[in-house]
């Protein structure tokens, strides 16, 4: 289910019902917007659903190996981000 709801990422059109492909004329905007939106919440949810049932499946150990893992990955995406902004890098909002 995961992989068929992810087809829209590499084919818009597919949210817009039609079977052409490109970028979208200014009146289809709208409607891909919309659906872009419901189908991006249902893959999150699909991939959530997905991470728990897999993680169900590990032993301690290795569950415990993934935590300190996604830790050390988070301290170092913090870090990261506060070396480009001391940096001067570009900040979004």
């Amino acid at each position: 289910e995961l992989l068929a709801s992810s087809g829209f990422l590499s084919r818009p059109a597919e949210l817009l019902g039609s079977r052409g492909y490109g970028l979208p004329q200014a009146t289809e905007w709208q409607q891909l917007e919309s659906e872009s939106s419901q189908r991006q919440k249902q893959l999150k949810r699909l991939t959530g659903d997905l991470d728990k049932e897999v993680r169900a499946l590990l032993g301690p150990e290795r569950a415990k190996e993934i935590a300190a893992n996604e830790a050390n990955l988070k301290q170092m995406g913090d870090h990261l981000r506060a070396l480009h902004k001391a940096s001067g890098g570009l900040q979004l909002p």
